[in-house]
């Protein structure tokens, strides 16, 4: 049990929720007199305080000591980030301090960690590098006293293996040993990526200053002298792991809050998973606002990806001035935000949103030096005590969002749980459906895995076209591309999924990920498309390799003169080429020599069909270099087939439905 004493309410649900998940049950008062009331046995686990029950927390945690276990952690919740208000804590005896906002995941690893220590469970990580094997055993006799988990290598040159096998929080190192020095191996440590964050703390006999100076230089955080003092080196490693957490902890909650898109995610899901209304929150109304640029396709084109980012951070400025201590708001993706808001009534809400984009759309903004406009859309999902499912409320809110984009005035849409989902059967296409493709803030990519049989392979996915309708359904590519594909616009619409993928390789790093996107053959008559192609890959500093440009076949091999010359062109500049076979195999097998190519993907379908043609299509297409996918898979039965003659990758629903995060996990995908 874990007791919390505060005046204020707010978060206290969510704190529940996100303690209750690691095992610890909380007990919530809220003034200090109902303390002489509380059974001092079993003691609490640990003790929350806000700062004005400080004095309180000390004075029972001091009288409690004897009944409990271990050293009984007093963590201290604040709504006020004052100097006086951190040293009143720590001048308390306070374990763990928290500002706002309130980050109820980070205090509850924070308690664990803790608690851990008030239990006896082990603390540390910490692998000890001495040559001398007495030396590494004493050093570890006294970290394992205190409960520390400890290895120990004596042969330096297997420092690399044994620091991944065992993941240690420190490395105790000595200086001087004979196949590599310590100097040289925290060197060659920080040169891995994921590695270079573990302290690293020097053993020696070494009293020279400089000598001691040129270590510590190379990347270790401290140095101690031989003989080794027990409490010495146990206060060392005990600081250097718990100030290394704390910078961890830091990065991770601004990563969750405002940086990498995907973890962005993970973070809004889970607060709304646990946005149920409490008592103390009867009453009160909640909106998820979705806020997302308009035309950012188009703004991509002028700014770059490196604008985009300072034209979104200064958005996220302006989005963060009405926002209470409760409230969250955070980067979502590379165009949009979102925001939960909590105010007395829904009308504040309504208010509130319909400011934030005024405010946006009449603000200028500062990008690459030069003065710009945008325009934004936001709309907005009433939060209600039985929604259940985060991904549909986000994806209710984006649906406000589009609807009030389409208004084209500063309103907000807003978007009720009880109103009635609307029916996909039957639907008609959008009579402004050529319009909607031309607005393309209507656009949306997901993404569908493609998995490897017999090797590993860079994680590869298939990049899925999809448009939002006027209700705000999203229809499939083959849904509304044959009416596209009779305009002029395919090759707009073909530009911009090659722009995408770029964007998506660019913020996920381009290194071990391929998208594969698909391009109609129209493109073969767009001959300055390809220097466009590699100017814009070159900008982004993606690699070519990436990028898998996915042509239909047989309506590519109409010319197949221009077919090879522009695909050999493509491959010139190091871009994969698939062939996507959507009827004949014996006219793929046929031809399939004349046209270069990275891959060959036919579908399931196409294997009962074709029975014979395909085991003969596997072999042609290894003898040419290129790897064979199927596509479109249902069922399970077929994989021992395919893996037995000589299928590369498989794709299909039966894997993974489409969805807008690269999330799969490649793990154990090989078959054999």
């Amino acid at each position: 049990m874990v007791l919390c004493i505060r005046k204020e309410a707010v978060g206290r649900e969510l704190l529940k929720e996100a303690l209750r998940t690691r095992g610890f049950d909380l007990l919530s008062i809220s003034d200090a007199d109902s303390l002489s009331g509380l059974p001092t046995e079993p003691a609490p686990t640990a003790i929350f305080a806000d700062p004005f029950y400080m004095e309180d927390a000390a004075r029972l945690r001091d009288k409690l000591k004897e009944s409990a276990e271990g050293q009984l952690p007093l963590l201290v919740i604040s709504d006020d980030t004052a100097l006086q208000v951190r040293l009143g804590a720590l001048r308390h005896g306070a374990d763990a301090f928290f500002p706002p906002p309130l980050d109820p995941v980070a205090i509850a690893a924070r308690l664990e960690e803790l608690a851990g220590i008030a239990t006896g469970h082990t603390e540390y990580k910490v692998l000890v590098v001495d040559d001398d094997p007495s030396q590494a055993d004493f050093a570890a006799a006294i970290l394992r006293k205190v409960g520390i988990e400890v290895k120990t290598v004596t042969e330096s040159l297997r420092i690399l293996e044994t620091l991944r096998a065992f993941r240690p929080e420190l490395i105790l190192m000595d200086v001087y040993m004979p196949d590599a020095s310590g100097v040289e191996l925290t060197t060659i440590i920080r040169e891995h990526k994921d590695l270079m964050d573990i302290p690293i703390v020097y053993l020696s006999a070494e009293h020279d200053p400089d000598k001691q100076l040129d270590a510590l230089s190379v990347g270790g955080e401290d140095f101690l002298t031989k003989p080794i003092r027990p409490k010495h080196l146990i206060a060392t490693v005990r600081n250097r792991i718990d100030r290394s957490r704390q910078l961890n902890e830091r990065r991770d909650y601004k990563k969750r809050t405002e940086g990498d898109p995907a973890l962005v995610r993970k973070h809004i899901l889970e607060l709304l998973e646990h946005m149920h209304h409490g008592p103390e929150e009867a009453g009160l109304a909640t909106g998820l606002f979705y806020l997302e640029l308009d035309n950012p396709v188009l703004l991509l084109e002028q700014i770059n990806l490196d604008g985009i980012d300072q034209l979104m951070s200064q958005i996220l400025d302006i989005a963060k001035e009405p926002i209470k201590k409760d409230d969250r708001v955070a980067r979502f993706g590379d165009f949009c935000l979102v925001l939960i808001v909590r105010r007395d009534f829904e009308s504040e809400l309504v208010d509130l949103a319909r400011s934030l984009r005024k405010r946006v759309n009449s603000c200028r903004f500062k990008v690459a030096g030069k003065q710009m406009d945008t325009s934004v859309s936001l709309g907005m999902r009433l939060l209600e005590p039985e929604d259940q499912d985060a991904s549909k409320l986000i994806n209710e809110a984006i649906k406000a969002c589009h609807q009030s984009r389409a208004k084209g005035d500063e309103g907000v849409q807003v978007q009720r749980g009880s109103e009635p989902a609307e029916q996909a059967e039957g639907r008609s296409l959008d009579p402004n459906l050529m319009q909607r493709v031309a607005e393309t803030e209507n656009l949306s990519v997901m993404y569908q895995p493609i998995v490897p049989l017999h090797e590993e392979q860079n994680a590869l996915y298939q990049c899925l076209l999809r448009l939002r309708s006027s209700n705000g359904e999203l229809l499939s590519a083959g849904e509304f591309l044959p009416e596209v594909e009779q305009t002029g616009r395919i090759l707009k619409l073909d530009r911009w999924m090659i722009l995408k993928a770029v964007v998506t390789l660019h913020k996920m790093g381009g290194k071990g990920l391929g998208l594969f996107v698909s391009q109609s053959p129209t493109l073969l008559k767009d001959p300055q498309r390809i220097a466009w192609l590699g100017d814009r890959l070159k900008k982004a500093r993606v690699e070519a390799r990436n990028l898998i440009l996915e042509f239909p076949f047989p309506d590519i091999a109409q010319d197949l003169d221009l077919a090879h010359e522009y695909l050999e062109k493509l491959r010139a500049l190091g871009i994969g080429i698939s062939l996507n076979c959507v009827n004949d195999l014996d006219a793929l097998l046929r031809d399939i020599s004349q046209l270069p190519a990275s891959y060959i993907k036919i579908t399931e379908k196409q294997i009962r069909n074709y029975p014979d043609t395909w085991q003969e299509l596997v072999k042609t297409a290894h003898e040419s270099g290129a790897a064979l996918i199927v596509s479109r898979i249902e069922h399970p039965e077929l994989l021992g087939q395919l893996w037995t003659h000589g299928v590369d990758f498989i794709q299909g629903h039966f894997i993974q439905q489409p969805g807008h995060e690269l999330n799969y996990d490649f793990t154990g995908a090989v078959l054999g």
